[in-house]
């Protein structure tokens, strides 16, 4: 009796230290899983910075500050130390400096986590369209500002606005129009139900038709007693000559006709087409503020 009794308190105690032992395993595993991924992240994020370095040529401290930039980065967002790392190496093919590189690796990561993009993806929305309008690593932070603003405040995303920018942008900035103007009026046209290239192509004829005195849009400003071409003139003069309440009933049809005969000059046309805004005008009228 007391030797079966003895044998069952052995059996539990071996039981016992047996599942201890499993739990010390195991804990001892998880430690031992942990530092090898830490060791991993930390080959994959030299590996970064050695891409990094290749494409900036940074040494010494610039490096440093690369590498402290990087991490700093990834502790701000959800992207890793890693992503951080190939954005910057990203941003320095564009033909950023070392030092550009690193003021512009924020705001593109900002894009992309508040706009569910990669960082290639923001990265490049973002360049693209600093470049178009002749701005410099210093106003990454204020265009990355006015394409989220623009993608939150209207019915387009950054990818939309994006790509309309890609075709309006040159001619925007050749026009006098900043990025903040020019983004407000693509976001105008998303709430119309025009986005993307459909927007981007409406407002570059509109632009184009503007500096040509040939075109039937600027024959038919003209005719309207608009000689101005620079755009925002153009805007606010049709406004000002569609106001009700300065003129009387009888002028402001007679400058709605006239707005029509603009809206159907076919900004951009080659000239032997019929000429009208893709969409019956609709996009001219929401571009040129005369929608009614």
């Amino acid at each position: 009796m007391n030797w079966s009794s003895g044998l069952r308190t052995d059996l539990t105690e071996f039981n016992q230290g047996l599942e201890l032992a499993g739990k010390t395993f195991g804990a001892l595993k998880g430690v031992a899983n942990f530092f090898v991924d830490q060791a991993k992240q930390a080959g994959t994020f030299e590996e970064a910075m050695a891409a990094v370095e290749a494409v900036t040529g940074a040494t010494g401290d610039e490096f440093k500050a690369l590498e402290a930039a990087a991490v700093a980065a990834s502790e701000r967002t959800r992207f890793s130390s890693v992503q951080a790392a190939d954005g910057l190496a990203e941003l320095a093919r564009t033909g950023y400096s070392a030092t550009e590189a690193m003021q512009v690796l924020n705001p593109a990561l900002a894009i992309a986590q508040g706009q569910q993009l990669s960082v290639a993806q923001a990265s490049e929305y973002l360049t693209t369209t600093m470049t178009q309008f002749g701005l410099g690593a210093g106003d990454a932070a204020r265009v990355a500002d006015v394409l989220a603003a623009t993608a939150d405040s209207s019915k387009t995303s950054v990818q939309q606005l994006g790509n309309a920018l890609s075709y309006v942008a040159p001619l925007a900035n050749q026009a006098g129009l900043s990025i903040e103007e020019t983004s407000a009026i693509i976001g105008a046209l998303a709430d119309q139900g025009f986005r993307g290239e459909r927007a981007g192509t409406a407002l570059r004829n509109v632009f184009s038709s503007l500096s040509d005195p040939s075109s039937k849009f600027s024959q038919a400003l003209r005719d309207a007693g608009i000689e101005s071409r620079d755009f925002t003139t153009v805007v606010e003069q049709l406004a000002a000559g569609g106001d009700i309440g300065t003129q009387g009933r009888r002028d402001d049809r007679r400058v709605w006709r006239q707005s029509d005969r603009i809206l159907e000059a076919n900004p951009g046309g080659s000239g032997k087409d019929r000429g009208h805004f893709p969409g019956g005008g609709d996009e001219g009228r929401a571009i040129l503020g005369t929608n009614r």
